[in-house]
């Protein structure tokens, strides 16, 4: 508020006026009364009366003007004292500066980060505070600010009165004056050298995690190469030795529990020839070495000679196996690869069903998609486990209590050849009512082989 607009209304004249009025008609009256002459005062007084209530009514407007210019400088007054403390309360440092440098006011906060007092800053150039190589730079921002330079938020370097050096981030605003003329700056201040420490902390943190991860992945490339070198190794020996118990056991110069005992040697071949077949699988996928051979595969074929190799394993637990499947189902794939789901389906679904029950095999054509479904009546998945069937090396509640024999690979690598060939698998089951296994896959026009 302007306080040269806050002048009473009534002036010396009017009052002068006012009191000549006050004065003058009694006299009238006691000059005639005393004298005994006729000075015609009655219009004269009338009149003074006329001009005194006239008068009287704008004393009494002047002080009522006074009393609302007393009450709103009392309110500015509050006001600026409301304004006053809360720059003195806070915790950040706020400075007014004038064009030139000079600081005109301190607040407590300013003392507290920068060491000096208010008797001590204030009427001083704002240079104390600032580093000496900075300087030519400050004048340069206030000779811009008074040409209507606006300052955005940005962080700088402070010096306290003990010489240290702080990291300080900064607001400045512009004090314009009546005329709207830029007078000085106002800024606001505040020590960062926490936030500038955490950062630091943050960046030696992941600069080490980088490092981290970048030992793990070549370690885990490692691991990979090593895996795959001793899938290799050991698949050459493994079909040797399998070879040469089916040479021994069909030369039928065997005794019975000779033969039960090479059986179980083959078995355990063949079981160990199969997890190597799956290690070397992941290490070619983590590798991003996994080649498909694509051709035109018929599913419905690959599905009756899963069904046929399991066939001994169904028989001699006592479960049922059939096959449903539309006429031609083709898709462009791997055979070798495509035929790893159904075998790898149906061992999974044979493992987890009980004698007397049942695994169905359906083939068929969905829009644009082929459907592989594998069924079973066995002990179902509980529904919060399903999430992770097809994750690496995942095992079931219900496998591990009935310790069935399994690595957890087996569906990660369906899951696998499915997302490489364009498909997707998901799963349905309930916790004692069986579980359906589905894959979808693109399908092809050309002729299958």
């Amino acid at each position: 508020m302007r306080l040269r607009n806050l002048r009473p209304k009534l002036g010396y004249l009017d009052l002068l006026v006012l009191g000549l009025v006050i004065v003058a008609s009694p006299a009238l009256l006691v000059a005639e009364r005393l004298t005994d002459r006729e000075f015609q005062s009655l219009p004269l007084i009338g009149l003074m009366t006329v001009v005194s209530l006239i008068l009287f009514a704008r004393v009494a407007a002047s002080f009522r003007e006074s009393a609302r210019l007393r009450d709103e400088i009392g309110a500015q007054n509050e006001r600026l004292a409301e304004a006053a403390a809360i720059v003195e309360s806070t915790d950040d440092s706020i400075t007014a500066t004038a064009l030139d440098g000079t600081i005109l006011s301190w607040n407590r906060a300013s003392e507290r980060l920068y060491g000096y007092t208010a008797e001590e800053m204030v009427g001083s150039r704002i240079h104390r505070i600032i580093e000496p190589e900075r300087h030519a730079v400050v004048d340069e921002t206030l000779a811009a600010i008074g040409r209507g330079l606006l300052v955005e938020p940005h962080e700088a370097t402070g010096v306290r009165k003990d010489g240290t050096i702080m990291p300080v981030a900064l607001t400045v605003s512009l004090v314009r004056g009546q005329d709207g003329v830029v007078r000085g700056i106002s800024t606001i201040a505040r020590d960062i050298s926490d936030r500038r420490a955490a950062e630091a902390e943050r960046d030696a943190l992941l600069s080490e995690l980088a490092e981290q991860n970048d030992r793990l992945r070549e370690l885990d490339r490692m691991k990979d190469d090593f895996v795959a070198s001793v899938s290799h190794e050991l698949r050459t020996p493994l079909t040797s030795i399998r070879g040469y118990l089916e040479l021994v056991r069909e030369d039928g110069d065997l005794s019975p529990e000779q033969d039960r005992m090479l059986g179980i040697v083959d078995r355990n071949a063949d079981r160990l020839l199969g997890l190597v077949t799956d290690l070397l699988f992941i290490a070619e996928l983590d590798a991003g070495k996994l080649h498909l051979n694509a051709s035109p595969v018929g599913l419905v074929a690959l599905a009756a000679e899963s069904l046929e190799a399991a066939g001994p394993r169904a028989h001699a637990g006592e479960i049922e196996l059939h096959l449903d499947a539309d006429d031609q189902v083709v898709v462009p794939g791997d055979r070798t690869r495509l035929a790893q789901i159904f075998d790898n389906l149906i061992s999974n679904a044979i493992k987890f069903t009980p004698a007397g029950g049942r695994v169905d095999v359906r083939v068929f054509r969905s829009d644009a998609s082929a459907v592989v479904e594998v069924s079973d009546t066995g002990t179902g998945i509980p529904e919060d486990e399903r999430l992770h069937l097809f994750e690496r090396f995942f095992r079931t509640s219900g496998a591990i209590r009935a310790a069935v024999p399994g690595t957890g690979l087996g569906l990660a690598i369906v899951g696998a050849i499915a997302a490489s060939h364009g498909g997707t698998v998901s799963v349905e089951s309930s916790e004692g009512g069986g579980a359906t296994f589905l894959v979808s896959l693109p399908l092809a026009s050309a002729e299958p082989v």
